[in-house]
């Protein structure tokens, strides 16, 4: 593995400890890092992933939220500040807080996201997946529609339901774009367990 991808890792892994200290879950990222492993020497993948594909939240969430964006390891956050604000008023309004939900990254260089995206599925069984946006919905779901077109409808995944949805960062550039976003988030709440 790339020293940049070991240091992004474990630095990823400190503020975990700190930030999250009864939320930190070593053994299943530990496990997750391993298949992904086995999984791409057995499929012939190439060495090294780009950059390491690691989520945040709750170990056991009935949700999966998945953005094309990043992972940024100096502010440990998926979303930007702004995004971030509205997606939890959003939770907020169908009973759920940041707390609760699962939220990850397709985005690598080398486009090997899969692997490690799978384990993570695997390892949480949330009980719906959300993608944020057109571009991970097409990777998901291998549609080449629009978030207009697919937004609200129940696709599957590997077995998993999975809905799309506008990105947060959308809604901030085009207030209407809240009212179809709503609707999402009343259908999301109903896979609540």
């Amino acid at each position: 593995m790339d020293n940049s991808i070991k240091t992004n890792i474990k630095h990823f892994f400190q503020q975990q400890a700190e930030i999250y200290p009864d939320e930190y879950y070593f053994e299943n990222i530990q496990k997750i890092i391993s298949n992904t492993a086995k999984n791409k020497q057995s499929n012939n993948s190439p060495e090294s992933l780009s950059e390491p594909l690691i989520g945040i939240g709750k170990q056991n969430s009935d949700f999966i939220f998945v953005s094309d964006k990043a992972f940024n390891f100096e502010t440990s956050k998926i979303l930007s500040k702004e995004a971030n604000n509205l997606f939890e008023k959003i939770l907020n309004a169908i009973d759920l807080n940041i707390d609760d939900i699962y939220l990850t990254h397709l985005h690598t260089i080398d486009g090997h996201y899969e692997y490690i995206f799978n384990d993570q599925i695997n390892i949480i069984k949330p009980q719906l997946i959300i993608c944020f946006g057109s571009d991970v919905g097409k990777k998901l779901i291998k549609t080449e529609k629009s978030v207009s077109d697919i937004h609200g409808k129940i696709f599957k995944y590997h077995g998993y339901d999975t809905l799309v949805t506008y990105h947060p960062d959308a809604i901030l550039k085009n207030n209407n774009l809240k009212r179809m976003v709503w609707e999402d988030f009343k259908k999301i709440k109903t896979f609540r367990r």
